[in-house]
């Protein structure tokens, strides 16, 4: 059984299956750049695994089918800052479920995808946040914009070290805020806010 089960994974990681997933309403994640080149940026982008509306973390085949596999995300992602939206991409390529970070919370994946913007698609300059563990900026995808939520959770505005406003209408819906890290592993962990939701962005902990 266990040489069975090594060979299913073998087929797994060498036919890398395509399907589809879809991401839960108003999901948002962050954007890092990666390149800064003379007329585009290089972009990673990540969103939290419990976004995604069928991901089942508890299912340790699951977990590895998801870490070999890619989806298709059928939906625009829209790139915003402290101001408002700074882009929209639309895309066919596929993202990827990728292992991130393996702690006393378990092993654990998020969907990630890379590319590339030209500067001039954009409304304003993408900067690196050295104090928000280098995120750049907020992205969100599945929008309906009548039932997105502002940020519920009461965080100090020291602890703030980025802000997130779609429509720039004064109401944050997203926030990345820092912490100290308890276990001393990092020095600070870094929080991904928005709604009532809270995650990790960061891989910090034994």
């Amino acid at each position: 059984m266990q040489k069975l089960t090594i060979i299913l994974l073998i087929i797994l990681f060498s036919t890398g299956i395509i399907y589809s997933q879809d991401f839960k309403e108003n999901s948002i994640g962050v954007a890092t750049v990666k390149l800064d080149l003379e007329t585009e940026y290089e972009i990673e982008i990540v969103f939290p695994y419990k976004t995604i509306s069928n991901y089942e973390i508890e299912r340790p085949i699951l977990e590895w089918k998801d870490v070999m596999t890619k989806f298709v995300n059928n939906s625009p992602i829209t790139l915003f800052d402290d101001i408002g939206e700074l882009a929209t991409l639309n895309f066919k390529d596929s993202m990827k479920i990728e292992f991130w970070c393996e702690n006393d919370g378990g092993i654990q994946f998020r969907p990630t995808f890379t590319t590339r913007i030209k500067k001039q698609d954009l409304k304003r300059e993408l900067k690196t946040n050295f104090q928000a563990d280098n995120v750049s900026c907020f992205v969100i995808t599945n929008i309906n914009k009548e039932k997105i939520e502002p940020v519920s959770k009461k965080i100090p505005n020291d602890r703030i070290k980025l802000r997130g406003d779609l429509d720039g209408n004064g109401n944050l819906e997203a926030i990345i805020w820092a912490e100290t890290d308890e276990t001393g592993i990092c020095d600070l962990s870094f929080h991904l806010t928005f709604g009532e939701k809270d995650y990790y962005i960061n891989c910090c902990g034994p």
